[in-house]
């Protein structure tokens, strides 16, 4: 079984030192190299899931990954599935069928990235977003796309299901639990999740991302 090196304690995490670690870490260029490759029409445009929706749960993700040491393979999967895991929603309300819908839509979104060439890649990347809204212990998702049910990619499930739910905080009239929260690493996030809704961040990626995306227009035409 692939094994994490990272244990999955609770850490108290300042949004000052997460800050850092993302300008540390280089984890904005890595987000906005791949929301580059991902055109922005595939994004929901409802008030509650759209590209900024989108946006957070990819950073919460990658934040997540860093702690845990994963390979950069397993960080554009998880990235990718994370900017794409609402593609399917046909509304802003409780939509259990969007998943199934999001997973048959993103071999189009992602057919022209020579990573996704590889069927491995792109069946993990189907796996996460086909079960972002169920337990991460239901195998389905993992046995419809032929994918190895193992600790590494449970694990990128967890994180997923937990920075979709980190970014409820967006939503004032939903109570936010964090006993929703699988993993504790989540838990430390938080208070940055809170901070996060009030900057402008997820702004400025997303400016920079298109920005990329343009001039990657202009080089291929």
């Amino acid at each position: 079984m692939d094994k994490v090196k990272f244990k999955d304690e609770s850490i108290n995490v300042s949004n000052e030192e997460i800050l850092k670690l993302i300008s540390n870490k280089a984890i904005m260029p890595f987000l906005e190299q791949n929301l580059s490759l991902i055109d922005s029409f595939v994004f929901p445009e409802f008030p509650n899931h759209d590209i900024k929706h989108s946006c957070k749960v990819a950073l919460f993700s990658l934040i997540m990954a860093t702690y845990f040491y994963l390979d950069n393979n397993s960080k554009k999967i998880l990235v990718d599935a994370a900017f794409l895991h609402d593609v399917g929603r046909i509304d802003d309300y409780y939509d259990y069928d969007h998943s199934y819908l999001g997973a048959s839509l993103v071999d189009e979104v992602l057919k022209n990235q020579p990573f996704y060439q590889n069927i491995d890649n792109l069946n993990l990347v189907r796996a996460l977003i086909f079960g972002h809204n169920k337990t991460p212990y239901d195998n389905l998702p993992f046995i419809k796309y032929n994918v190895l049910n193992n600790d590494k990619n449970i694990l990128l499930l967890k994180i997923l299901k937990d920075a979709d739910v980190l970014d409820l905080l967006r939503k004032k009239e939903i109570m936010f639990n964090e006993n929703n929260l699988y993993l504790n690493i989540s838990k430390s996030l938080i208070n940055f999740s809170k901070f996060i809704q009030e900057s402008n961040i997820i702004e400025e990626m997303i400016e920079r991302g298109e920005r990329d995306d343009r001039r990657n227009s202009k080089r291929f035409n």
